[in-house]
């Protein structure tokens, strides 16, 4: 992937790092696109975990069913978990979603915006749960996602310019 993780915001990597965390905690031996969602619940500082539990998400019941549906295999050692493909395609759609509203880095709502892009059913199933539609979600998180002007786009994001060399191991190697 040519964008690395240089391109996230100090929120967005806590988020992976979280999502990194949860599937070594679930022994599961792949980080796939329901960790990254269950990351930006357990995140308490990113636009997109705040408006999700606002929603009535609840963290521990999508620990729960993450780790009841996730399709990673079971690490077998203390090695640290791989990125599945679908999750660094994920994040490149992510990219995409922050280029797509002229900014330079990828928050939180980029992240969310490309779950639901990438309708992956462990995430819909989840949404399911919870009463929650994929269009009704995406407009909601729209709203706190604005598109930068061009005379804004070099202006360093909200929550600050990204901090490389932060974040998990497996995730830096992208």
């Amino acid at each position: 992937m040519s964008d690395s993780l240089d391109r996230f915001t100090p929120t967005a990597r806590t988020v992976l790092r979280k999502a990194q965390e949860e599937a070594q905690r679930m022994q599961h031996a792949t980080i796939g696109p329901e960790h990254i969602f269950l990351g930006l619940l357990l995140d308490s500082e990113g636009i997109a975990g705040r408006l999700l539990r606002d929603m009535g998400v609840k963290p521990r019941v999508v620990q729960s069913s993450v780790a009841r549906l996730s399709l990673s295999s079971p690490l077998h050692s203390d090695e640290d978990p791989d990125l599945r493909q679908s999750t660094k395609m994920l994040l490149q759609i992510a990219v995409e979603e922050a280029k797509r509203r002229n900014n330079n880095t990828v928050d939180t709502q980029h992240l969310l915006l490309a779950l639901l892009r990438q309708q992956e059913w462990v995430i819909l199933a989840i949404l399911e749960q919870f009463g929650l539609k994929v269009n009704t979600l995406r407009r909601r998180v729209e709203q706190f996602t604005p598109t930068r002007s061009t005379a804004q786009a070099g202006a360093p994001a909200p929550g600050g310019a990204p901090q490389p060399g932060k974040g998990g191991t497996t995730l830096e190697q992208l």
